[in-house]
């Protein structure tokens, strides 16, 4: 089996990034789980997300084989982030990080590298004193239960459902410690 670390994410990451973020965005009647009609942001935008956030990661061997960006909530605020699920959040009058993205490659999954991501993320998040994180899912048409389960391994309880232009998405938070 092929060692991985978890790093931080880094500008030249962004085209890996890219790519998997491409090959892993679906459409509302795809059978499997991915980014459900996720709105890409091109390499600037993505490069521009990293060097806003301290709470990027990428899982590698030899390449990035996974990723995970989360963000805190003045990236929200600066525009680096946007859309209904972000929007939804900046109305709440709290300090948060927002969990937004993770992928890890189907050749890599089930070896817990997906799980070895959020434990990063959420242990960057205590460290930084944020008291509570966020995490949207996709919940109709694609429910996307293997990061659902994720949120509820991690102590994740779902706060509301958030529904537009036909999709619902979980909003799941956790008090940090």
């Amino acid at each position: 089996m092929e060692e991985y670390a978890i790093l931080k994410a880094e500008i030249r990451d962004v085209p890996r990034i890219l790519e998997l973020t491409r090959a892993h965005t679906i459409t509302r009647d795809s059978p499997v789980p991915g980014f459900l009609e996720f709105p890409i942001p091109d390499n600037a935008a993505y490069r521009a997300r990293l060097e806003s956030s301290n709470f990027c990661y990428v899982a590698t061997a030899k390449k990035p084989i996974g990723f995970f960006l989360a963000y805190p909530r003045i990236s929200l605020e600066q525009g680096f982030v946007s859309g209904p699920i972000a929007n939804r959040l900046l109305q709440l009058d709290e300090n948060f990080i927002y969990l937004e993205q993770i992928i890890v490659e189907n050749t890599h999954r089930r070896r817990g590298i997906a799980r070895a991501l959020f434990d990063r993320c959420l242990r960057d998040a205590e460290e930084a004193r944020h008291p509570l994180a966020y995490g949207a899912t996709s919940h109709q048409p694609v429910r996307n239960v293997p990061l659902i389960n994720l949120h509820h391994e991690f102590g994740f309880r779902l706060k509301e459902e958030i529904a537009f232009d036909g999709l619902s998405f979980g909003l799941y938070s956790k008090h940090l410690p």
